[in-house]
C-alpha cells in the first residue's frame, strides 16, 4: 500500500469510528512522533576515560576506564569458569539455615 491510499484508509477509518478512546489514542500517537521529530534524542559525547559513568553498590565512584575494567575482569572469570550457578547459590544458601 502507498502512502496516499494508506493516508486515505487511515482517515476513513477514523472518520466512521464512535470510539473516542480509540481518536483520544491516535491523537497521542500523533503528538508523541510530533515532539520526537521536533526534539530529537540527545547525543553525548565520549568525554575521557576519567568521566564518572558509574558507582559501585557503596557509592564509589567509577571512571569510564576503571568500569572498562571491571567488566573485563568479569568477563575473563566467567571464561575461566570462576562462577557460582543458581543452583550453587540455593546450596550455599541453604547451608547458612542449618
Amino acid at each position: 500500500m502507498n502512502t496516499e491510499k494508506l493516508r486515505q484508509e487511515i482517515i476513513r477509518k477514523i472518520e466512521e469510528t464512535d470510539d473516542t478512546e480509540l481518536l483520544w489514542q491516535i491523537q497521542d500517537a500523533i503528538s508523541n512522533y510530533q515532539s520526537l521529530v521536533k526534539e530529537p534524542a540527545t547525543q553525548y559525547e565520549v568525554e575521557s576515560d576519567e568521566d564518572i559513568v558509574a558507582y559501585t553498590v557503596d557509592g564509589t565512584p567509577l571512571t569510564r576506564a576503571e568500569y572498562i575494567a571491571d567488566i573485563n575482569a568479569a568477563e575473563k572469570d566467567f571464561e575461566e569458569g570462576n562462577f557460582y550457578t543458581s543452583d550453587d547459590v540455593r546450596k550455599i544458601a541453604a547451608s547458612w539455615k542449618k
